[in-house]
C-alpha cells in the first residue's frame, strides 16, 4: 500500500481518501461513491473531470481520443486512470447527486461456504454460512469477493 492523499470532488463537496496504488475512480468506488465511468480502461472519456488543484497526478495507460494531449495540457484527466500523489480537487463534469451517494461501500465479512453447488460446468453457487451484508434495495447489490482457504 502506498501514501494516501486526500482528492475532493466540487461541486458536490465530496472527499476521500485515495491510496496511491488505486485509481481515483477505483477508490471511489469501493469507498461507495457511484462516478460516472463507461470502460475504466481509458478509452471512452465517460470519466473526464478537470483538476481544479493540484498537479501530482500520473496516468495509466489511456487512449488519446477519450484524453487528446491538449485536453491533458489544460488540466483534464480520466478518473479511471488518475493516481494522486498529493492532495486534489477535481470538478466533476457529468454526475449527477443523487447516484453519486447511492452506492454502497466494499465490506469485510468472514463466512463458511457450507454448500457448493453446480450450476454448469465452469460455474459454482456458493452458499455461505451466514447471510453476506444486504443492500438496502435490491437494486443496490454489493459486489462480493471470495478468499479461499483449505482447513
Amino acid at each position: 500500500m502506498g501514501d494516501k492523499h486526500r482528492v475532493r470532488f466540487e461541486p458536490v463537496g465530496i472527499e476521500i481518501e485515495v491510496d496511491e496504488e488505486q485509481t481515483v475512480l477505483r477508490s471511489a468506488s469501493e469507498q461507495g461513491l457511484m462516478l460516472m465511468h463507461g470502460c475504466k480502461e481509458g478509452q471512452c472519456a465517460a470519466c473526464k473531470s478537470f483538476v481544479l488543484d493540484g498537479d501530482d497526478i500520473e496516468l495509466d495507460r489511456y487512449s488519446t481520443f477519450a484524453l487528446p494531449d491538449y485536453e491533458k495540457e489544460e488540466g483534464f484527466t480520466l478518473l479511471c486512470r488518475a493516481h494522486v500523489y498529493e492532495d486534489v480537487t477535481i470538478e466533476l463534469l457529468n454526475f449527477d447527486e443523487e447516484m453519486i451517494r447511492s452506492g454502497l461501500p466494499i465490506v469485510n465479512a468472514v463466512a463458511e461456504v457450507v454448500a457448493i453447488d453446480t450450476v454448469t460446468h465452469d460455474l459454482r453457487h456458493l452458499v455461505p454460512s451466514r447471510a453476506a451484508p444486504r443492500a438496502a434495495s435490491p437494486a443496490k447489490t454489493p459486489d462480493q469477493r471470495w478468499a479461499t482457504s483449505t482447513g
